[in-house]
């Protein structure tokens, strides 16, 4: 129990990402419809690619022991595949990986820029190219955290599995607040007319919080050290400091804010 505990957060590394779908909110005609179908269609094929990849891998000589130190766990099959050796089948994932990177460049870029519209950062982070609407304050500036980020895991590689738990915990927080928003809002504000309904229903948040709360005590309490569990925890009350002290006095709700949760203010109010 203790051994799947302490490997539980591994695996969740392939729902990453998922939560940030409703951050294209701005560039789609009918998002209320058009974003939850995209959460499903993410799910099931994160679900169908996940399972495959682990058993394609564990199917591979010598299996599973070597998985944990594998980045790359499909390349010993594209080397019997392909009769290359592993250099060269390593590029074969590169497409991928840089595939990734700009997908999360995406995802940062609208986050930053809708936290600086609304106060929490900086203004500068809400900057854009006139007429493109492009995000390059906020997408300098997470690049240079992202790489700067790189370069300390780069000369300092201890800290790979730190920084990944930390990560994970802001994840997992995040999946958790939504799970919880998705009840609050299908228990008080039943009358809002919603242009999706779940398939699964308050069972189905119900199950995802238990499995990632699960998760994050897994990091909590079943990992070799509490570093990044402090860590997180430091991370967390400083960003408390910093929002009352300062976000708190400054923070507006900007217009995007205004058209989603209009009917949910109006609704509380009467």
């Amino acid at each position: 129990m203790y051994e799947f505990m302490h490997v539980l957060p591994l695996p969740c590394w392939f729902f990453v990402g998922i939560q940030s779908i409703n951050l294209a909110c701005t560039d789609i005609v009918s998002p209320k419809s058009e974003v939850p179908k995209g959460f499903m269609a993410a799910m099931c094929t994160v679900l169908c690619t996940s399972f495959s990849v682990i058993l394609i891998a564990c199917s591979l000589s010598p299996g599973v022991p070597v998985l944990l130190t594998r980045t790359h766990p499909l390349t010993r099959g594209y080397m019997h595949m392909f009769a290359l050796t592993r250099s060269q089948a390593t590029i074969i994932s590169l497409p991928a990986t840089i595939g990734s990177g700009f997908g999360f460049m995406y995802f940062f870029g609208q986050q930053l820029r809708a936290m600086g519209l609304s106060g929490l950062l900086n203004p500068i982070c809400a900057r854009e190219l006139a007429d493109r609407h492009t995000p390059v304050g906020a997408l300098v500036i997470g690049s240079i955290l992202s790489y700067a980020l790189c370069l300390l895991i780069y000369f300092k590689p201890s800290i790979r599995q730190y920084t990944y738990n930390i990560s994970m915990m802001g994840a997992f927080a995040t999946y958790l607040s939504i799970f919880l928003s998705f009840w609050i809002f299908r228990n008080h504000y039943p009358t809002i007319t919603r242009e999706f309904i779940s398939p699964v229903g308050m069972p189905g948040a119900v199950y995802g919080f238990l499995v990632f709360a699960l998760a994050f005590i897994a990091i909590c309490g079943f990992q070799k050290t509490q570093v990044a569990v402090c860590t997180f925890v430091v991370l967390s009350l400083l960003c408390s400091v910093y929002y009352y002290a300062v976000v708190q006095k400054r923070q507006v709700f900007s217009e995007e804010e205004k058209t989603v949760m209009f009917k949910a203010y109006l609704v509380k109010g009467c």
